[in-house]
């Protein structure tokens, strides 16, 4: 370190230490100290708001789904049930046309 930024050192150093023991310096760095807590206090409540809303939307964009797939299950089911049971008529009345040309 070159002696005049030594001297530029020590210079700011007893500035801070004056500015540390002047009341209205302390009274200043106390009032933004709470005033920043209070912002930081804030912006952390909001944030959590934010995510809470953020949560509670994909909880339910997550329930609709699974109430679709439910949905397109339950007609999906309902269509092959249908399906087997004209399936099931049509071997039926096959299988009685069969008896009775085995029978003539």
């Amino acid at each position: 370190m070159t002696p005049t930024q030594l001297e530029e050192l020590k210079r700011m150093a007893t500035l801070f230490k004056e500015a540390l023991e002047d009341e209205k310096f302390n009274e200043y760095i106390t009032q933004n100290h709470e005033m920043v807590k209070l912002k930081l206090g804030r912006a952390k409540e909001i944030a959590d708001r934010k995510l809470r809303e953020m949560l509670w939307r994909n909880y339910t964009l997550i329930a609709s789904i699974l109430i679709l797939a439910l949905v397109m299950a339950t007609l999906t089911f309902a269509f092959f049930s249908l399906k087997l049971k004209q399936k099931n008529r049509a071997l039926g009345l096959a299988y009685t046309r069969l008896q009775q040309t085995s029978q003539n």
